[in-house]
């Protein structure tokens, strides 16, 4: 086998660690050391960053809210990464759609009110309402408006027109991704005779509302100066507040750059989506298909995509931490509603599908909003099924082993070996001390990767097809290595037959 090329010219002269990623022949990817997560996505007119500049670290709500707008997109992200302990959490805000409407459900009250309660869930919160046979539409609209607006950490605000005796729940931020928000509506407890009728939205599971109908919830934002400011700095897993396609894409290239020979800014991508499969397939498989980005994928969520994201990008940062091969089947998403309905709930047809087109589905089981399988969105080599960088542990143990390898070379090899040489001829002693050649790195590369095999991580002892791969090219002067991974297999599937066997003894 002979040894890869980074693609760097030998006549490159500035003094590195230079490194590439070859995925899909036996390679992953992940992250050593402290991994940070970025959240990113639009704050309000309250928040005190600067859209498409500021990066801030968040340790708290109260800072979230400060730098963010108490309910914003991005606050909203923040919540629920925040709930993952041990987590370094950073924000950046996105500008909102210039042009862009902010989506909007309506409703109007008419009937007769007697004793009973107006139950809503907006965001996985409830929102109850209790009216008597004493109370007037506008009593009742002023209600609900109140019991809305005291909740101020909700992506909305309600407002009721007396006269009309319509509510709008409008949200705080513009754009079409408002769209994936969903306020439901539980009649089970309301008077008989008093009616709800809900307009300006397309309706999910009969008493749910997507925010949004033609003429508002329009608008996307472009990514294109954040994208600039995030250049430097290395932000592991990144949470992207929406899923256009064409912001999609830019952070795909954004992070194809980082992730350079040169630069080596290891970054992966997390988004989600909450509409049909075959949109959100769509998105992971034709958008996107890539080794640094994930798809999930929760139909008709409570939650909003973006919260979703941000979950699940933040119990990577810090799981993967220490676990380059993480198991996340059957992971509970902290903060992130389960579906309501058993329509939503994805089958077991559904999730196979999910999973063979670059999705992550999540599905509900005793409340609980969980992962079915954790998967990069690659899935696709041209028009041909590709497996070879499935489960995220692939793509986050290559990561991990180009970082690990790097901080080696520049903390420990180079420090004791300034100088370098080839390998000594047959016969010949080795280079006196402070001489790297080939075979000394590697030995060093060979007792690192054994490292990974007794953790666990490799399935395969790194000795003969698996051993580093060293030489020294001669035209550059420079040591030359290919390492390659055999990552272990997460157990996702164990068969067994159970035979009923009769004894006629």
């Amino acid at each position: 086998m002979g040894i890869g090329d980074t693609g760097i010219s030998s006549s490159y002269k500035v003094p590195r660690y230079i490194a590439k990623i070859v995925f899909g022949a036996g390679s992953v990817s992940a992250g050593s050391g402290r991994l940070k997560c970025l959240v990113v996505g639009m704050k309000t007119s309250a928040g005190s960053m600067v859209a498409d500049q500021d990066i801030v670290r968040v340790t708290s709500e109260d800072e979230v809210d400060a730098y963010a707008g108490v309910g914003s997109q991005l606050a909203r992200m923040a919540y629920k990464a925040l709930l993952v302990p041990s987590l370094e959490l950073y924000m950046a805000a996105v500008t909102e759609p210039g042009a862009g409407t902010q989506g909007t459900v309506t409703c109007v009250l008419s009937g007769t009110i007697s004793s009973g309660t107006l139950r809503f869930r907006m965001a996985g919160t409830s929102v109850a309402v209790n009216v008597s046979a004493t109370m007037t539409d506008d009593d009742a609209g002023a209600a609900i408006v109140a019991a809305f607006n005291a909740k101020t950490k909700l992506p909305v605000t309600c407002a009721y027109v007396s006269g009309t005796n319509t509510l709008t729940w409008t949200l705080k931020n513009k754009g079409a991704s408002g769209r994936d928000w969903i306020l439901y509506f539980d009649p089970t407890d309301k008077p008989s005779a008093f009616t709800l009728t809900f307009t300006g939205s397309s309706t999910v599971n009969t008493n749910g509302y997507r925010f949004g109908a033609s003429a508002t919830g329009t608008g996307s934002e472009d990514v294109t100066v954040l994208l600039t400011k995030l250049t430097t700095g290395r932000y592991a897993r990144i949470a992207v507040g929406h899923n256009d396609i064409t912001n999609a894409a830019l952070w795909e290239t954004h992070v194809n750059t980082k992730a350079g020979p040169l630069s080596l800014l290891l970054e992966q991508l997390v988004f989600a989506h909450n509409g049909v499969l075959a949109t959100a397939q769509s998105l992971a498989q034709t958008t996107l298909n890539h080794f640094r980005s994930q798809v999930l994928w929760q139909r008709n969520s409570e939650s909003h995509p973006c919260e979703i994201a941000a979950a699940k990008a933040a119990i990577r940062s810090v799981t993967e931490q220490s676990s380059p091969v993480p198991d996340y089947d059957g992971l509970v998403l902290a903060g992130i509603a389960p579906q309501a309905f058993p329509a939503d709930i994805p089958t077991d047809t559904e999730q196979d599908t999910a999973l063979n087109n670059g999705l992550t589905p999540i599905t509900t089981v005793d409340g609980t909003a969980r992962v079915v399988r954790s998967i990069t969105s690659y899935c696709l080599n041209g028009s041909a099924q590709d497996e070879r960088c499935l489960d995220i542990g692939d793509a986050v143990m290559t990561d991990y082993a180009v970082i690990d390898t790097k901080l080696l070379y520049e903390t420990e090899f180079r420090v004791a070996n300034p100088y370098v040489a080839p390998n000594p001829a047959t016969g010949e002693e080795p280079p006196a001390s402070g001489v790297a050649y080939p075979d000394l790195w590697k030995g060093e590369l060979s007792d690192r990767l054994q490292g990974y095999y007794a953790n666990g991580w490799l399935q395969d002892r790194p000795v003969g097809v698996w051993a580093p791969l060293v030489t020294f090219n001669s035209a550059g002067r420079y040591i030359q290595s290919e390492t390659p991974l055999s990552v272990s297999r997460v157990q996702h599937r164990l068969d067994n037959v159970v035979r009923q066997i009769f004894n006629t003894a």
